[in-house]
């Protein structure tokens, strides 16, 4: 019994005696010593979970700032593969064969 009383004195509220020995009295205010086991368990479930929560807000930043890193990294290519396009492009035209053409009316008045 003296072990238990240490025990339940420290804190450890949640302790269950062993077997043969009998539990102390409540402290005032609690109600068959159970308030306080009852809390620690909901007060480390609160903390538990919000642990848990950080961690996933923690994992969906890092998946939208490697969204974002890998879109900004798209769009810079696009835009060098436009640019390597019209300099193709603009190499064919001066390439291309000139075709003259007469107007009628010039040909005609002379």
């Amino acid at each position: 019994m003296k072990i238990y009383k240490e025990k339940f004195q420290q804190g450890s509220r949640c302790d269950t005696p062993s077997l043969g020995e009998t539990p102390p009295s409540p402290p005032p205010g609690e109600r068959d010593g159970v308030k306080g086991c009852f809390m620690e368990k909901q007060t480390e479930r609160g903390f538990v979970a919000t642990m848990e929560f950080i961690a996933l807000l923690t994992i969906m930043v890092l998946l939208a700032t490697a969204n974002a890193r890998a879109l900004y990294h798209l769009h810079r290519e696009v835009r060098v593969l436009e640019q390597q396009q019209i300099k193709r492009l603009k190499a064919s035209e001066t390439n291309a064969v000139a075709t003259v053409h007469f107007n009628a009316t010039t040909a005609d008045s002379k």
